[in-house]
């Protein structure tokens, strides 16, 4: 498991979130290896995954989206991935022009049962779809890009930045 908290150190990141670490999350002053360790540890149940790492990036364009909203977006995406109960970190980055995030866990759960990563890359488009509310909004039918965002927001989502283009694409067809 590569260690997602090296920029912690140098001071261009920040740990968001640590999920389900279980007995973990009930000591003080953890160090962020011990995290790294229990995810290993997590991980050494099935020696038969090749490669047990779990690690995503979502990135914002530009700093539409804080650090906060990311990691609200983080735990809902991690949950339609099927990471929802895992042990999981969130780590927010300051280093490049784009506010991002990075999420570590394990694609082994704590029975030792391999997380399902079939077309993993097409589930995450899928996921981070449904989750900003995308998936939802084009649903619909609407006539200005003004009420495709009403939608969202009255629905509660957080999405902002969708495809401009299918927007574009279903208003010409209304």
């Amino acid at each position: 498991v590569s260690n997602p908290t090296n920029k912690i150190n140098r001071n261009k990141g920040e740990l968001m979130l640590a999920a389900n670490f279980g007995p973990l999350q009930g000591l003080d002053k953890l160090r962020p290896q011990d995290y790294v360790n229990y995810l290993k540890m997590i991980a050494a149940l099935n020696k038969n995954i090749s490669d047990p790492q779990f690690h995503a990036a979502l990135s914002a364009k530009g700093k539409a989206y804080d650090k906060h909203t990311l990691t609200k977006i983080a735990v809902k995406w991690m949950k339609e991935m099927g990471y929802g109960e895992q042990p999981y970190l969130v780590v927010f980055h300051k280093d490049t022009g784009n506010n991002h995030i990075h999420l570590v866990s394990v694609r082994v759960d704590r029975n030792g049962v391999k997380i399902p990563s079939d077309f993993e890359k097409r589930r995450a488009v899928k996921s981070i779809n449904k989750v900003l509310g995308y998936e939802f909004a084009f649903g619909y039918k609407f006539s200005t890009r003004a009420q495709f965002f009403m939608l969202l927001e009255n629905a509660g989502y957080l999405g902002i930045d969708p495809n401009e283009q299918l927007i574009s694409e279903k208003i010409d067809a209304y």
